[in-house]
């Protein structure tokens, strides 16, 4: 019998499908080349956010407010939400949080994109150090730059 973990990969999604439902073969067709040869999942992004921006993986789950942690774990969350199959609640799950929180978290991760070049300049690198594919990465839609434009 498996057990479900809220930081799971694509394989281990595959395998609970196969193993508790009946699936027809047809529906996994065309998907080769949606998923890549590296399956990006919680534990991998995790340690690489935690490398790359220098906080303590003990930090990301802890329940300190400090600005540097709790950027550095918005910046995971979206990552997490964007990059993997895991949704709010999973992600608040796996950090002790509430779906809510991860919520807010994502928002205001989102307006920091949008307003701090050091972030987005952030996010970006390390969507390149995971390689994510152009298409998939985050674009910024900077709504004081474009005024200023017109």
């Amino acid at each position: 019998m498996m057990t479900l973990r809220p930081c799971y990969d694509y394989n281990d999604k595959i395998e609970i499908i196969n193993v508790g439902v009946k699936v027809s073969p047809y529906v996994f067709v065309g998907l080769e080349g949606i998923v890549p040869n590296t399956v990006l999942n919680c534990p991998m992004i995790t340690s690489l956010v935690s490398s790359y921006l220098g906080v303590k993986l003990k930090e990301l789950y802890s329940r300190t407010r400090r600005a540097e942690v709790t950027n550095a774990r918005y910046l995971l969350w979206w990552l997490l939400h964007k990059h993997t199959t895991m949704n709010k609640s999973q992600i608040g799950a796996e950090f002790k949080k509430d779906h809510s929180t991860v919520i807010n978290g994502l928002n205001r991760f989102k307006d920091y994109i949008e307003t701090e070049e050091i972030i987005y300049k952030q996010l970006n690198e390390i969507e390149t150090i995971l390689e994510i594919p152009s298409k998939k990465r985050t674009l910024r839609y900077d709504k004081k730059h474009k005024h200023e434009n017109n």
